[in-house]
């Protein structure tokens, strides 16, 4: 009498891993517009337009930063979208990244850079720090024409942004 053994082996999974963050990964999630706010923009190609008759458009920037924010030594990212409602103004915004389990993760809100303002660079420095450089409206500028610089900066904080003095 012969006696056939069949063992099975059940193989775990490996974790999953993404390739690094980039341009393209950025201009193809889903954003949150701000905390508590149920809206989604999810970005194809780097653009969406809200299918109700007369409703925003987004679009993401080719200003943006990759690196580590918070000491994992995992890239993480920040992007740039311009919104534009229809009229004459382009809201503009910041989004963060980190990297949690192979995957871009978005913190929470956004960081508001103005309407209509002129967005010059963003970093991320060797320490985790973001700056992000633009030109914004004065009380006394006129609506076409922003002319106080600013260069912000922000430090991921216990998973939050926080803004830098």
């Amino acid at each position: 009498m012969r006696t056939l053994l069949l063992v099975t082996l059940i193989a775990g999974q490996a974790p999953r891993t993404a390739a690094p963050i980039t341009f393209e990964t950025l201009s193809n999630l889903t954003y949150r517009l701000s905390e508590g706010d149920d809206r989604r923009v999810a970005l194809k190609g780097g653009t969406w337009t809200d299918p109700e008759d007369g409703g925003s458009s987004f679009q993401i920037l080719t200003e943006h930063a990759i690196g580590d924010l918070d000491g994992d030594k995992v890239p993480d990212a920040v992007s740039l979208l311009v919104e534009n409602g229809g009229g004459s103004g382009r809201f503009y915004a910041m989004f963060v990244f980190v990297s949690r389990n192979g995957m871009p993760e978005q913190l929470e809100p956004p960081e508001l850079l103005g309407d209509r303002s002129t967005i010059q660079r963003v970093t991320i420095d060797r320490r985790g720090t973001i700056a992000v450089r633009f030109v914004t409206h004065r009380d006394s500028d006129p609506a076409c024409c922003p002319t106080l610089k600013v260069e912000n900066k922000y430090r991921v904080v216990n998973g939050r942004l926080v803004p830098q003095f």
